[in-house]
């Protein structure tokens, strides 16, 4: 029984020595293949600069094309919800108006004196 157990555990020791072989070997080759295919890499983000810059031209251009619509619908937004929010008011404000009408019609007028 403990032979089983030894060769079980000579087996998963093996297996382990194999896996951190198989790492090294592994981070080995992608060291290689950056060193080696980074002169590629360089070479495309310098032809990709000019094409980013005027992806940013661009995009400028068009933000400063729509920012007038884009004012314009904001400042439309918050005049409606300004009108929602005003206008259940009206008939109050008007019982209020007439309220006032009625109170100053009824009081005496006040005589000013300098």
């Amino acid at each position: 029984m403990i032979e089983l157990l030894a060769v079980g555990v000579m087996l998963v020791m093996g297996l382990l020595v194999l896996g951190v072989v198989a790492a090294v070997f592994a981070l080995a080759v992608k060291i290689i293949f950056f060193f080696v295919l980074l002169p590629f890499r360089l070479l495309k983000w310098l032809l990709f600069i000019p094409i980013l810059l005027f992806k940013g031209l661009l995009a400028v251009v068009f933000g400063l094309l729509v920012l007038p619509v884009m004012a314009f619908v904001v400042i439309a937004g918050l005049l409606a919800a300004a009108a929602a929010l005003v206008v259940p008011l009206l008939p109050l404000l008007f019982v209020v108006f007439v309220v006032w009408l009625v109170m100053r019609a009824a009081s005496p007028p006040v005589a000013v004196s300098r």
